[in-house]
């Protein structure tokens, strides 16, 4: 019966000391319009934290409706091309995600563009959330849904 219980006592440690959690920490979304070809959209900004992980999980896509975006971090902190950055700090692996919409009036109307042709539709997971993270952990794919964003920036003008 003794040793039952130290089993069962080990067993449930392991458990509840490796809760995986993930938490949008902060979120803002700007839009934006420009430029004579009627261009727009929206500026899009993101930190996710990963938290007790026994591995650094890797996202690699933000879809914003059905649009995917690739995610890439720079080779180096000197770096800056990519649109994903990784603090790591007591365990807590945070990702800083920039992602950009943009619609083209003039190119969407114009019948002579070479933008025209039809595009392969890319196969949309399904979520009811403002965006959709999609990152790899252990070998397999997994998704979480990013719910509402928590500020709403002043819209920007480009002449």
């Amino acid at each position: 019966m003794l040793r039952t219980a130290i089993v069962l006592i080990c067993f449930c440690s392991i458990f509840t000391g490796t809760a995986q959690t993930i938490k949008v920490t902060k979120s803002n979304m700007q839009n934006w319009s420009g430029g004579i070809a009627g261009r727009s959209g929206a500026n899009y900004y993101y930190e996710i934290e990963f938290s007790d992980f026994s591995g650094t999980p890797v996202p690699d896509t933000l879809w914003l409706g059905k649009e995917p975006i690739a995610l890439t971090i720079p080779d180096s902190p000197a770096k800056q091309f990519g649109n994903l950055k990784r603090k790591l700090k007591n365990g807590i692996t945070t990702f800083m995600i920039t992602a950009q919409t943009v619609r083209d009036d003039y190119e969407a109307n114009n019948p002579y563009s070479q933008k025209t042709k039809a595009l392969p539709k890319p196969c949309v997971p399904s979520y009811k959330g403002v965006a959709l993270l999609s990152y790899r952990y252990g070998g397999k794919e997994h998704f979480f849904e990013i719910g509402k964003i928590q500020n709403v920036l002043t819209p920007a003008n480009y002449p």
